[in-house]
């Protein structure tokens, strides 16, 4: 483990900690990115999704901003349960988004699963990466299992989980 743990601090730069914010950003990127970078991430945890949304098509690359904890705009966003045309935004603006893990193991599927999404949300991340209903997240747990343990009770958002989980959601006509 200390192997492990000793390899990803020379694989990652170090982190600056912004004062008063968990939001963190690499100590490489130039001050005014940073700035920008700190206000994506605070934007998205207050849901103000205007500003989320000019503040990407303003400028796009902050859609691949990282946060101390390997989080995209986008795991944050889902974190407070967005309009999918949020969601949209941010995925238009960096469209690998959606295969990136956070530093807890969490696909932006996985955030959202966390966190009473709409079925909207979910269908549109499933469709970009159906693969993710059957990656493994926080403590080994999929999507589905997400999902259910956070109080997720919604009957279509279960069946598309479940049933993309087992490979029949096309076959069903569900989504």
């Amino acid at each position: 483990m200390h192997l492990r743990n000793e390899q990803y601090k020379q694989q990652h730069p170090p982190i600056l900690t912004h004062k008063n914010s968990e939001h963190h950003t690499s100590a490489t990127e130039p001050a005014s990115a940073m700035s920008d970078s700190k206000e994506i991430f605070a934007a998205c945890e207050n849901k103000r999704w205007p500003e989320v949304l000019q503040r990407v098509k303003d400028n796009p690359e902050l859609a691949k901003a990282k946060d101390g904890y390997g989080r995209l705009p986008l795991h944050v966003a889902l974190m407070k349960q967005p309009p999918l045309h949020v969601v949209q935004c941010l995925h238009q603006a960096y469209p690998a988004g959606v295969k990136v893990k956070n530093k807890c193991e969490m696909l932006p599927l996985h955030r959202a699963a966390a966190n009473h999404p709409s079925l909207a949300v979910v269908t549109f991340l499933w469709r970009q990466y159906p693969e993710a209903v059957t990656v493994k997240g926080l403590c080994g747990n999929l999507p589905k299992d997400i999902y259910r343990s956070n109080g997720g009770s919604d009957a279509d958002i279960i069946a598309l989980l479940e049933h993309a989980t087992n490979g029949k959601a096309e076959r069903m006509g569900c989504c």
